[in-house]
């Protein structure tokens, strides 16, 4: 593990995981309580690497919101007048399409090759990008995702924190990270990110064409490998603290796969930084249920509060970190 040499300011980043939209609701559960207990602003850290819905979270963080904001808004309380004026920016009131049932489309796969491709390079093509090459092409369109974010970072990508986010090219099978040197906008970065196969569009950045960064790794958690962070805090709402033994829990097969997976990648990130997982517990599980992209403010609210209790804990358990970023 990395540790700072004196008169080296510690560089954090935070990786937030994938998890739809109860998956948002933890995220801000897990910043408020990081600055609560550590006093760590998350506009501060160096980078921030989103996959998914937790491309849209670090989007938030990219453009000013802070974690006070992002959990009030969530769970439906008052934000500040800073927020509403930089809410205001990118059209608040703007709110995608109404949730359409996922309908497995007409038409030939969109990425057939893909099984070929892993065959031969089976580390860096996933089984989830196989399947995913199977799938029809999407027809739903991010644009209110792309055109939302861009009008709140106003085309530009933030300095600080740095902002990667993990997409998967379509052709090829492979993760793709995108940041401020891939000369495009955040809006169409996120997009990319959250691009479901089999019902949205692929996002063509340059001669790419993106799908959703959890096709290749609900977490990307060893992105953060690359950004020479000291500590390395990692929310991973579709993981679970333990394995989950009942049947009867929600999601509890899809969540012990993630978290095997979550962890193989999180045991290289060790070697090299230290490392806080947040990962949902019990409570979480049962807060979150079967259905992570539910809309409604009770859940949410719920999420976040239960969330926060669980980062709390879990930052307070790590209470030794604090020492490397006095440092």
């Amino acid at each position: 593990m990395r540790v700072p040499t004196r008169g080296h300011r510690p560089r954090i980043s935070i990786v937030l995981g994938g998890g739809w939209t109860l998956g948002g609701s933890f995220h801000a559960g897990v910043l408020r309580a990081l600055q609560d207990t550590w006093q760590v602003d998350a506009r501060t850290v160096d980078t921030i690497i989103g996959t998914s819905s937790g491309a849209v979270t670090a989007g938030y963080v990219g453009a000013g919101l802070s974690a006070d904001d992002l959990f009030n808004r969530e769970v439906g309380d008052s934000i500040s007048d800073e927020a509403t004026s930089l809410l205001a920016r990118a059209r608040d009131t703007q709110r995608p399409p109404r949730r359409a049932a996922i309908r497995a489309g007409t038409g030939l796969p969109a990425g057939p090759t893909l099984a070929f491709k892993a065959a031969a390079d089976p580390e860096s093509i996933s089984p989830t990008a196989v399947l995913a090459g199977w799938l029809p092409r999407g027809t739903q369109s991010h644009r209110y995702l792309r055109s939302y974010f861009d009008e709140l970072h106003r085309g530009g990508w933030p300095t600080r924190p740095q902002l990667r986010l993990c997409a998967v090219d379509l052709r090829t099978g492979r993760r793709v990270v995108i940041d401020h040197r891939s000369r495009t906008t955040p809006g169409r970065a996120i997009a990319a990110s959250c691009a479901l196969p089999g019902w949205h569009r692929p996002v063509k950045i340059g001669d790419q064409e993106l799908i959703d960064g959890a096709v290749h790794s609900v977490d990307n958690s060893d992105a953060a490998a690359s950004s020479g962070a000291d500590v390395v805090i990692v929310s991973s709402p579709m993981s679970t603290e333990k394995v989950l033994l009942g049947v009867t829990a929600p999601l509890a097969p899809v969540r012990n796969i993630i978290r095997a997976t979550s962890r193989a990648e999180q045991r290289l990130l060790e070697q090299q930084s230290k490392l806080v997982a947040l990962r949902p517990r019990g409570a979480d599980v049962r807060a979150m249920g079967s259905d992570l992209a539910v809309r409604d403010r009770r859940r949410r609210r719920q999420v976040a509060y239960q969330a926060y209790r669980t980062a709390q804990a879990t930052f307070r358990r790590h209470q030794a970190v604090l020492g490397i970023l006095a440092d």
